[in-house]
């Protein structure tokens, strides 16, 4: 407007915009009935996954190079976490064992063959995850290390609202019983993720048996057959988990 030969701007003052508190994705599956043959939403909160959690964060047997401790010998390594966990503890137990694999094991063409090797322990920490191996120390073995004492004095890591027994990836009890432990992140057809992780962990025991692996940065693998004796499921830390116990066919 103009009053008395000046110019006078006239500012409406605009409704400042509330914030709205940050929603959480929402995941959304269908259920069906025989009364009602037509699926039902149902709308329920992703939950974040929250990571293993070890006394310490980093774990003592960080960074190990292969080292003699009893009659076992043992190595760890590590891989980045990034978004798929499954994969980077997979990752990381796989250069376990080829760490593993050069100390101890038997070439065979381009492979390295691995036997009786164990990972019982995984670990995560920021943005690394861990895991270590072991194998058991034979006649041909060669003279190692020994391993520091107190480096394995340490509580296992456990993943939050989950069994022990998912920190883990493969073990032999004593009476020859194997053992694996599959996972899978993300996957929501609840059905094809247990049967994954259970494919994972019948896997992951019959590599106690015999793995190869390559060398480089390439995964074991393992031609080994086994009798599932029994299985575990346990729908945890936005992941499905598998324990399978099984015997050498």
């Amino acid at each position: 407007m103009r009053a008395g030969g000046l110019f006078v701007l006239v500012l409406a003052a605009c409704p400042a915009e509330t914030p709205t508190p940050d929603t959480p994705p929402v995941v959304i599956t269908q259920t069906a009935t025989s009364a009602d043959p037509e699926p039902t939403r149902v709308v329920e909160p992703i939950k974040p996954a929250k990571p293993i959690e070890p006394t310490g964060c980093t774990p003592r047997w960080a960074d190990l190079g292969a080292c003699q401790e009893a009659q076992w010998v043992y190595a760890s390594a590590r891989a980045d976490a990034g978004e798929n966990l499954s994969l980077a503890l997979t990752t990381a137990a796989d250069r376990a064992r080829r760490t593993l694999a050069v100390a101890v094991g038997s070439k065979q063409n381009s492979d390295i063959i691995l036997l009786g090797a164990e990972v019982p322990h995984l670990s995560l920490c920021e943005d690394q995850t861990y895991a270590l191996a072991r194998a058991p120390l034979g006649a041909q073995s060669p003279s190692l290390a020994p391993c520091s004492a107190g480096i394995f004095d340490q509580p296992e890591g456990q993943i939050a609202d989950c069994p022990a027994w998912a920190a883990k990836l493969s073990w032999r009890d004593p009476d020859g019983t194997l053992y694996g432990v599959g996972r899978v992140d993300g996957m929501r057809n609840a059905g094809l993720a247990e049967r994954t992780a259970g494919t994972r962990a019948l896997a992951n025991a019959a590599k106690i048996i015999k793995s190869a692996l390559r060398m480089g940065d390439g995964a074991s693998t393992t031609t080994e057959k086994l009798a599932e004796i029994s299985r575990e499921t346990a729908r945890c830390n936005d992941a499905v988990y598998v324990k399978v116990a099984a015997r050498a066919l």
